[in-house]
């Protein structure tokens, strides 16, 4: 990621963060350059951290109501976790080597850009309602096809549901059928990081004056 806040360093403004760092490399001696990569990475790991809490966070909130039009409910918490754990920094010798990371599960990469999920193995996807829902959202089976005493038919409103037969005659909606689903962007992750990117670069300067006095 290229951090794209506009940043002030000697009374220069530069378009990014990261030439505002770069100029700032230039002004240190030889000695002082080789000293600045482990400042600068933990200034990295303290900013990736702090935009994996927010992250996490904002998508924490209990099924339904935490989904929102920028905010995913938090449903078995694995994915709130995994924020969390993909948080990595690698160090190298010079400003260019070091790596920052931040993600999550393979799928919140559809939540954080959104996406439209087609089905592919056959006809329909599955798309579970409450009643096939813990109440955390969670399902309760790992497939329709794992629901007995089921029925496809169509609802009065026209959408195409599997009903469950209940033991008194009536009957419940397990899922309803759809060709394709789209899911709009939520997790809100790269507004995260744009968002305290100019922390991030007050941080490591901080440190750099704390550390050599310039």
């Amino acid at each position: 990621m290229t951090l794209q806040t506009r940043a002030l360093y000697d009374g220069r403004e530069f378009a990014t963060a990261k030439d505002a760092l770069f100029a700032l490399s230039r002004a240190l001696t030889v000695d002082m350059r080789t000293r600045l990569p482990p400042i600068v990475a933990a200034s990295l790991q303290r900013y990736l951290k702090r935009v994996a809490t927010i992250v996490a966070t904002r998508n924490s909130r209990g099924y339904p109501g935490g989904t929102t039009g920028s905010s995913l409910s938090q449903r078995s918490g694995s994915a709130v976790r995994s924020i969390h754990d993909s948080v990595k920094v690698e160090q190298g010798a010079t400003l260019q080597s070091i790596r920052g990371y931040i993600g999550g599960n393979f799928y919140l990469r559809t939540h954080e850009f959104g996406a439209v999920i087609r089905a592919t193995r056959s006809q329909y996807l599955t798309i579970p309602l409450p009643a096939a829902l813990d109440s955390r959202g969670v399902p309760l089976r790992r497939s329709a096809r794992m629901w007995a005493n089921t029925f496809i038919a169509n609802s009065r409103a026209g959408n195409l549901l599997i009903f469950q037969k209940q033991p008194g005659g009536g009957i419940i909606p397990l899922y309803v059928l759809k060709r394709e689903v789209r899911i709009p962007p939520r997790l809100g992750m790269s507004l995260t990081l744009d968002q305290y990117a100019l922390e991030f670069l007050q941080d490591v300067l901080k440190n750099v004056r704390a550390e050599f006095g310039v």
